[in-house]
């Protein structure tokens, strides 16, 4: 996650080492170019934690530690002097079968699963209780994702038959659900058409609706089947419509990034035919391409240096993109700066 003067990045996963969680972390300075190690973490190690900077502290939250359950317990990172706190325990059961959805929406972290769920201040450090998801009878979530859409969080949730006879039933249900801090409780809202390509990319909240571009695989800690989202859409929470991009690209199972006035998605490149079902070989290994929402263009943008983005973390500083990820032979860090890919608009 990006403070607003360096780069953080905490746990993971050491694929070189048999899988191994890791419970490290380390600031990148794009100024210095110079790593400085976190100070030691209470937490256990793990891989995909759910992380938020605040503006002065950063939150790290649940994750998988290869188990079936999720972690449920955080904590909170000050930069400044180096110390950790553990955040108090949250009201909720444990995290069965990887099945919880979070939302940042810029002054708490809401935490969603089937049937709970709680909403963390950082300012009070102190949980609420969130309404549980609607349950839908003869029907089981296997997966939910969730999204800010600047006024509302909103989460899709994927059910299927419960098993009968040892074997899962044909068929599966994809639903959504609105929710306004404070009501009591989730209004059904329409889920997207395409149930091929479940929202899983990275979604940036735009005068009211969500951007859908980029990205794969699904949220904090989850355990889902590989979804690459190649094609883009709009979802205006206001009158609940879906509506997808006039120009698909090609690719675009790499990660995305938002830096406030345009999305930069890798493994994609622009002006491209409808996405295919499966990330064209001719794409080469670094390429990436921004999406000025305002236009509606894209724009390919200059390869990166890192060939293998699966694991990188991005960071846009408000004038570089920041590309950081691990290299599994070594586990050396590799950095790359992309400078000014989208000028921001005043």
């Amino acid at each position: 996650m990006w403070t607003g003067t360096e780069l953080l990045i905490w746990g993971g996963m050491q694929q070189n080492q048999r899988l191994t969680m890791a419970g490290d972390g380390a600031a990148y300075d794009p100024v210095t170019r110079a790593w400085t190690p976190m100070s030691a973490s209470p937490l256990s190690p793990r891989n995909t934690a759910f992380a938020v900077w605040t503006g002065s502290t950063a939150l790290f939250w649940g994750g998988g530690n290869g188990n079936v359950s999720l972690l449920m317990n955080g904590a909170s990172y000050d930069p400044a002097s180096r110390t950790w706190t553990m955040l108090p325990a949250a009201p909720l059961p444990a995290g069965i079968d990887n099945l919880q959805a979070i939302a940042w929406t810029g002054t708490q972290m809401v935490v969603i699963q089937p049937g709970a769920g709680a909403a963390f201040d950082p300012a009070t450090r102190s949980w609420a209780a969130v309404p549980g998801l609607p349950q839908v009878a003869g029907w089981q979530p296997f997966d939910i994702a969730a999204s800010w859409t600047g006024s509302a969080v909103i989460t899709w949730v994927a059910s299927q038959r419960p098993p009968a006879n040892g074997t899962n039933p044909p068929g599966f249900r994809f639903s959504a659900y609105s929710w306004v801090p404070g009501n009591r409780a989730w209004a059904a809202i329409p889920s997207r058409p395409d149930h091929a390509n479940f929202p899983y990319g990275t979604a940036a909240p735009i005068g009211g609706r969500l951007l859908f571009l980029g990205g794969e695989g699904c949220g904090p800690g989850a355990s889902c089947p590989l979804q690459y989202f190649f094609d883009g859409t709009w979802f205006d929470a206001s009158s609940g419509m879906w509506t997808g991009l006039p120009e698909t690209f090609s690719g675009g199972s790499g990660p995305a990034v938002w830096t406030g006035s345009a999305m930069v998605v890798f493994n994609t490149k622009a002006g491209a035919t409808p996405g295919p079902p499966n990330r064209p070989p001719h794409i080469p290994p670094g390429a990436a391409a921004a999406f000025d929402p305002a236009g509606g263009a894209w724009t390919d943008l200059a390869r990166c240096p890192i060939p293998d983005l699966t694991n990188a973390s991005l960071a846009w500083t408000g004038r570089q993109l920041l590309v950081v990820t691990m290299d599994d032979a070594g586990g050396t860090p590799q950095a790359e700066v992309l400078s000014r890919p989208i000028r921001n608009r005043k």
